[in-house]
């Protein structure tokens, strides 16, 4: 593996991932997390609406068609679920028919510098959460709120994560913790920035990576998360992130791959 690949890192979370990397070689392709990418280098080469761009840094829109130059620089990346409070502002700032634009952000450079000095530190999922918070506020200017969160919304995220099938019926958690679905639901959205049924999916996510990550054969990771078949997790993985996870788990020192909990 090239020595300039070693330093690769994927940090995931609930509903976000980051990674920092050289972006490899991948033919146009499309995937369901809205991404904001930005290079380390004075620009990066990018394939959107039908030709090629140079950016600092860019939104690329859910589902939207891009292709990215590898190059030898690595990349941060920065993918959100596209239901999540944070994706979806970031979707509304595209033209209207476009996958992708440019951004203006003159930050770009502290940004990435702050991602490659994160193997560093001592609490790396809690300086990377801090880099994507300020990197999300920079492009839309706005954080997550840090207000305390309800109780019921609390047992209810706990109780999904306690699962250990890794399938939930709604009803059944909404009165657990006293409360009507439809309640829960919405309260849930809007404190947690993501749909429950997000959630749990993200939360299945997490298990298989931390699985993978540990050297399990990708059949068993799929069954302990509660995917059907390695094919099942293997397309849920990829349609979110864009890569095949047995690129990511099967070759040996492509990424480090670090699961940060339910923040």
């Amino acid at each position: 593996m090239d020595q300039k690949n070693k330093n690769a890192r994927l940090f995931l979370w609930n509903g976000r991932a980051l990674f920092f990397g050289p972006a490899g070689e991948a033919d146009t392709h499309s995937h369901q997390a809205l991404q904001i990418v930005v290079a380390s280098g004075k620009r990066l080469r990018l394939h959107h609406d039908g030709r090629w761009h140079e950016h600092k840094a860019a939104i690329i829109r859910p589902d939207g068609p891009h292709r990215l130059h590898p190059g030898d620089d690595p990349h941060l990346l920065l993918l959100l679920d596209p239901q999540s409070e944070q994706a979806l502002a970031l979707a509304a700032l595209l033209p209207r028919g476009a996958d992708a634009m440019g951004l203006d952000l003159p930050n770009a450079s502290a940004f990435t510098k702050g991602m490659a000095a994160i193997g560093a530190n001592e609490q790396p999922c809690l300086a990377a959460s801090d880099l994507a918070d300020r990197l999300t506020k920079d492009v839309i200017g706005e954080t997550p709120s840090g207000m305390p969160l309800d109780p019921r919304v609390r047992a209810a995220a706990q109780a999904i994560r306690n699962l250990p099938s890794g399938k939930v019926k709604l009803a059944e958690i909404a009165a657990s913790v006293g409360t009507s679905e439809s309640r829960l639901s919405h309260l849930f959205r809007q404190q947690m920035g993501l749909p429950m049924q997000r959630y749990l999916l993200w939360q299945r996510l997490l298990r298989a990576a931390a699985l993978a990550a540990s050297g399990a054969d990708l059949t068993l990771t799929a069954h302990k998360a509660s995917f059907a078949d390695s094919a099942h997790f293997s397309r849920n993985f990829k349609q979110m992130f864009g890569l095949s996870p047995s690129i990511i788990f099967k070759k040996s020192g492509f990424v480090q791959v670090i699961t940060c909990g339910s923040n």
